[in-house]
């Protein structure tokens, strides 16, 4: 049962990262295009291939490169709120 909540946590954690990732790169990124997740690439085996690829005449974000968009914009936010409830105190 533990390993079911771990895998739906895990899940969970992937979409919201992805979702949010996304949401940011789409308006700080305009430059960078996010394709549809059906079509995106993944970045293949521990080669580092930087955070984008080409394809045709425009440059794309790598799915895991939205993905760490996202961690770090839900660090800053969990980190902005432990903040203000500390300081409200």
């Amino acid at each position: 049962m533990k390993v079911v909540f771990e895998i739906l946590g895990q899940a969970l954690f992937e979409g919201l990262c992805y979702v949010l990732g996304k949401a940011i790169a789409v308006v700080l990124f305009p430059f960078w295009r996010v394709e549809p997740l059906s079509e995106q690439r993944s970045s293949s085996g521990w080669e580092w291939r930087g955070f984008t690829y080409q394809k045709g005449r425009h440059r794309y974000l790598y799915t895991e490169s939205i993905q760490l968009i996202g961690v770090v914009a839900l660090i800053f936010v969990l980190a902005a709120l432990v903040l203000i409830v500390r300081h409200a105190t």
